[in-house]
């Protein structure tokens, strides 16, 4: 056999045992137990809206609902109402099973759509969609809101580059506006993330017209630029038809800015350099190398590099490395800049190479550690009591608990789905009211022996009428929790149940 047969065989070879280690991590990861706080008061909220045919407008399942005037709250509680009333309706029919069976669906979109549109699939295309699933399944979780969006984003996209790319075809223009109003609509109800698609279509619209400065930019004919246009204010008529587009737009400050208040409570607005300095996860080296790739493919086709899909690359790239839980923007942008590589030339070659070690790497940094289908235990497969206090919530369900608990903010939504409105969590991982959140981490962080904090704490929970505590026995740290030294020793309190590290204390009459 000849050189360069032996070269194309042990490529074809190695294509082959990439995808198939890469079908094999994405199907564990489908496969894992629902891990996610905020899963499950989506789900109880779209149960909420399925009973009252209604948004709801204020908390219907935390203590002492906070000012329902704030818009921060109002955006919580109100844009997400399409996709909870959508997990709720297929819980109903179908149980956990369906909710694992959306999984597959959004990945057999992705998947579908990713092929149809850069087929025929070579070893590049095959290894920066691996490397980029396998980044996004470690790092962010499949049950939310936020996955919808990023698969959302990915149409918009792709919808806006085939018009670009085939603008002398003279397609109708109309099918391609009600593609456009139609995935903003679905989006602005579903996830407050339509706004990085209105800003993209915003920003395509002014790269395109920029490209009308200079014939080497290669501008599309005047006739093709004012169908975009229109194509674009139907993207940008149907993102408004939403109940809280006001909310968001006033929230846009908070939600960017690096130092805001909202970015210092919540770690998904973190930095990808700080999530670095605060993990030292070798994880986030991947991250870094997408955007290299990315600038390697910008540097080695800059006479063809289109300034449009350029424009998109940095905006994106600017926000999801200032707050990770935008880098998925980013990360569909770089995917689909990278996958047209001609991979004939040397230089592309050396792009192949690279993005193929990328690839391998990140099967071993990404690889999905823990149970696949796991064994069913207290009355479901899906949500296991070393993620979730099951067991305890059974017993408290089995007591017909009423009143207010405290308990981990991450146990704050399975509460919520299970046991309000009737025993309401004092905290959850919407974090609606910061003064709550303060207090909480207040009483989380008491230091043993101090009265004076022992005193506030437990005013605290007189405030909120809290009459039961669910808390860790050890941290994980392996120090006793904060709260065993000042409940476990006052007589107003009794410990009614306990497993291997969970207790969970009543409060006398």
């Amino acid at each position: 056999m000849e050189r360069p047969q032996l070269l194309t065989f042990g490529s074809k070879i190695l294509h082959t045992v990439l995808v198939l280690s890469g079908i094999c991590c994405l199907l564990v990861f489908l496969l894992k137990p629902i891990n996610d706080p905020d899963f499950f008061w989506h789900l109880k909220s779209g149960e909420w809206i399925i009973q009252h045919h209604a948004i709801p407008q204020v908390d219907p399942f935390g203590i002492n609902p906070p000012d329902a005037s704030d818009p921060r709250q109002k955006l919580i509680l109100t844009s997400y109402w399409l996709y909870q009333a959508l997990i709720a309706q297929v819980f109903s029919l179908c149980g956990f099973s369906g909710i694992i069976l959306i999984r597959f669906l959004l990945a057999g979109i992705v998947t579908f759509t990713i092929w149809r549109t850069f087929r025929p699939f070579n070893i590049l295309n095959s290894a920066i969609c691996i490397l980029s699933a396998l980044l996004f399944l470690k790092e962010y979780t499949l049950d939310r809101p936020q996955t919808l969006s990023f698969v959302l984003y990915l149409l918009m996209l792709l919808l806006l580059f085939r018009f670009i790319d085939n603008r002398s075809c003279n397609r109708p223009t109309l099918r391609y506006a009600a593609g456009m109003a139609t995935v903003m609509l679905v989006w602005s109800n579903m996830h407050g993330g339509y706004l990085v698609g209105q800003v993209i279509v915003v920003l395509v619209c002014i790269t395109e017209g920029a490209r009308f400065l200079h014939q080497s930019l290669r501008p599309m004919d005047r006739s093709s630029y004012l169908r975009l246009i229109g194509i674009a204010l139907a993207a940008l008529v149907g993102s408004y038809a939403n109940p809280n587009f006001v909310n968001i737009i006033r929230q846009v400050d908070s939600v960017f800015a690096l130092n805001s208040l909202s970015s210092n409570i919540n770690t998904e607005y973190i930095s990808v350099f700080r999530k670095w300095q605060e993990t030292g996860s070798t994880v986030i080296l991947l991250y870094y190398f997408i955007a290299a790739a990315a600038l390697i493919v910008a540097v080695h086709s800059y006479r063809r590099t289109d300034i449009t899909r350029l424009a998109i690359l940095f905006c994106t790239g600017y926000f999801g490395f200032a707050h990770i839980r935008y880098f998925p923007f980013f990360l569909i942008a770089a995917v689909i800049f990278i996958m047209p590589t001609e991979t004939t030339e040397s230089g592309a070659k050396f792009i192949r190479a690279v993005v193929v070690i990328g690839a391998a790497a990140s099967l071993f940094l990404c690889f999905p550690y823990g149970p696949v289908i796991p064994e069913k235990n207290n009355g479901s497969r899906w949500v296991t009591n070393e993620i979730f206090p099951v067991a305890a919530v059974d017993f408290l369900k089995a007591r017909k608990a009423r009143g207010a608990i405290f308990s981990h903010y991450r146990w704050g939504g399975y509460l919520i789905w299970r046991v309000a409105p009737e025993l309401k969590p004092f905290i959850d991982s919407r974090s609606l009211d910061f003064i709550r959140f303060f207090d909480y981490s207040y009483c989380e962080e008491i230091v043993e022996g101090s009265n004076a904090a022992d005193q506030k704490c437990s005013r605290i929970f007189q405030e909120y009428g809290i009459n039961y505590l669910l808390i860790n026995i050890h941290e994980p740290s392996g120090e006793a929790h904060p709260l065993l030294y000042s409940i476990g020793e006052n007589p107003d309190w009794k410990l009614i149940y306990k497993e291997d590290n969970l207790a969970l204390f009543q409060k006398n009459d």
